[in-house]
């Protein structure tokens, strides 16, 4: 069953929430491309387009992690960067693992 995308921003917010009410903040990272990976390529890149939008665009977190744009192929952004391809275009290589590390905000360390 592939869940909706009302299924899961519900899921985050009640994450979000939950976190909020025990005086945690909450930073999320947007979804990494994942390019003829899925059972429903279409589907899968079309809801993690519209899952990153709306994380992009959500003032109930604290802050936005955003992976997705430290590893994206400039000309296309539904696919890595080569250099920060593993190899099965789906996973970060090293280096793309180190741009993640590196897009994070340093006040999010604090």
């Amino acid at each position: 069953h592939f869940p909706s995308f009302d299924d899961i921003v519900a899921g985050y917010k009640h994450y979000i929430d939950t976190a909020h009410k025990k005086g945690m903040k909450i930073y999320i990272a947007t979804l990494l491309p994942m390019h003829r990976k899925a059972a429903d390529p279409a589907r899968t890149e079309d809801m993690r387009c519209r899952m990153n939008e709306w994380l992009r665009n959500n003032k109930e977190i604290d802050g936005l992690i955003d992976c997705e744009a430290a590893v994206w192929c400039e000309s296309n952004h539904k696919v890595f960067e080569p250099v920060c391809d593993s190899g099965d275009h789906l996973h970060p290589s090293v280096e793309g693992a180190r741009r993640m590390a590196y897009c994070i905000p340093e006040e999010y360390y604090k």
